[in-house]
């Protein structure tokens, strides 16, 4: 299984960005990841690296 295409998309809603990342894979699996950010920075050390997955 290889990824063989992606789509991101943003949405801003009010001070809140939405990242939705779609991938197809060459044997036609589909999956949809997202990501809310509120703009604010946070420390590198602190800094959320998990992705939701729907």
């Amino acid at each position: 299984m290889k990824i063989v295409k992606q789509k991101i998309f943003v949405a801003n809603v009010s001070r809140t960005n939405f990242v939705f990342v779609k991938l197809y894979t060459d044997d036609g699996n589909e999956g949809v990841g997202k990501r809310r950010s509120n703009g604010r920075r946070r420390r590198s050390s602190r800094r959320s690296k998990s992705w939701s997955v729907c």
